[in-house]
């Protein structure tokens, strides 16, 4: 498997790279394996749940200096990547995690790489995964001040089109097998709930979730539907699945008691203030901040990402073939 990615697919790169960074920072890792590993969870990531659903190992991320074994997958994900060449707050964007990609092939020709990289003809085997775009939403809407129909007319339009161009150069490369990866609902989280709270009772749904934001949320996958369903009509030696990371949120939310006690759906679980245990001024892996004492009944880790409790539920959805098109 090969993993490309923000911080919802970051096995470590980011952390590699970056070691102040907050996802190598305690209380991340707390669940699995106990201390921080980069990635921004109490724990595993769905990319290690379905990896290991497909009887892979964890994927290695791309940055790994000792010993590194590359031979069944890499994944170049990094958190804060953008599907465009926007820098925000991470300079590794999709267009170069696919450099990253060319690199590490060319590496093959090298004696000294072969007995850590997997054999070329496997190039063709590798499952693809995509998971990216919901940075290219939030960030020009926090630092760039972009209304919501600036990002529904120019910013998903254009995200879509680099992701749909990325897979064409992945199919050019070898690639035959894709997962692509939807985003999740956005109005959800309790980041942008708290940073763009609303006065007015009608801006949230049922669940309390900003109804705009998760249109935008919606609008988006459909536009990346369209897309790689085109890819999908056009490459027919290809296989190119579509993991909806939308409706499986809402799924959990409606039968929260169902799948295995998600008891608190609004609040993170690591974090500070009111309402929802989020505050953008003091952020999970910094000083002062603490974690909840049972993150399995939690879907939101630090406001921003999820806990693994909930990685592995709807990795369980995929792995089984619901929410998974075809």
């Amino acid at each position: 498997i090969i993993i490309f990615g923000d911080s919802l697919s970051d096995t470590g790169a980011s952390a590699n790279v970056f070691p102040s960074n907050p996802g190598n920072q305690s209380p991340y890792g707390i669940t699995y394996p106990g201390s921080p590993t980069g990635r921004f969870s109490d724990g595993r990531l769905i990319i290690d749940y379905i990896s290991a659903g497909l009887k892979f190992k964890y994927p290695e991320p791309y940055f790994v200096t000792i010993n590194p074994d590359y031979r069944t997958g890499v994944n170049f994900a990094q958190a804060g990547s953008t599907a465009l060449n926007t820098v925000f707050q991470n300079p590794i964007y999709f267009s170069y995690q696919l450099q990253q990609f060319l690199q590490f092939k060319q590496r093959l020709q090298s004696d000294a790489y072969r007995k850590s990289l997997p054999p070329p003809k496997f190039y063709q085997t590798f499952l693809y995964a995509v998971e990216i775009g919901g940075n290219d939403i939030i960030n020009n809407i926090i630092y760039n001040n972009k209304s919501l129909s600036y990002i529904a007319n120019i910013t998903i339009p254009q995200a879509v089109a680099a992701i749909k161009s990325s897979l064409q150069l992945l199919y050019n490369e070898g690639g035959r097998k894709f997962l692509v990866f939807t985003i999740t609902p956005l109005g959800c989280t309790p980041s942008i709930k708290t940073i763009f709270a609303s006065p007015n009772p009608t801006a949230y749904d049922s669940y309390r979730c900003l109804i705009a934001f998760n249109n935008i949320s919606q609008y988006f996958n459909s536009k990346l539907v369209e897309a790689v369903v085109s890819l999908r009509n056009r490459y027919s030696d290809a296989k190119f699945y579509i993991a909806d990371m939308y409706n499986p949120y809402y799924k959990i939310l409606q039968n929260s008691s169902t799948y295995a006690g998600f008891t608190n759906i609004q609040d993170a679980c690591c974090g500070t203030g009111a309402p929802y245990n989020y505050s953008p001024f003091q952020i999970c892996g910094t000083p002062g901040v603490s974690s909840c004492l049972n993150p399995s009944t939690y879907i939101s880790w630090d406001g921003l990402h999820y806990t693994q409790h909930y990685y592995q539920t709807v990795a369980e959805f995929f792995l089984s073939g619901i929410f998974l098109d075809p």
